[in-house]
């Protein structure tokens, strides 16, 4: 039975199902991301799901929200960064940046 199929089919054959197999992989996995480039819309599948909110901001309002992301930023590359960017421990650095965002919640 096998005498009877060519390396030619047997190539065709493996071609044609890998090629089958990641069109699926990439359709299922990364069906947002190819959809955004395509700029399509897909629906969400989840049930009840609150569509996102904006708020509209004033110019001041605005100017005021950036100016304290700026402050923060400026804050982590000057004291949290430096501390623990040597340290070969990673949880050590989430950990920091945890407790950093913990305590500029309070």
């Amino acid at each position: 039975m096998l005498n009877e199929i060519t390396w030619e089919q047997f190539f065709l054959a493996l071609g044609i199902l890998f090629t089958t197999y990641y069109l699926y992989v990439a359709l299922r996995c990364f069906r947002k991301d190819l959809a955004s480039k395509m700029e399509l819309k897909i629906p969400s599948k989840k049930k009840g799901e609150k569509p996102e909110t904006s708020i509209p901001l004033s110019e001041s309002q605005f100017a005021k929200a950036f100016g304290e992301l700026e402050m923060l930023n400026a804050d982590l590359r000057e004291n949290v960064i430096p501390a623990f960017a040597r340290s070969k421990d990673k949880k050590v650095l989430f950990g920091v940046y945890i407790s950093f965002f913990i305590c500029l919640e309070s």
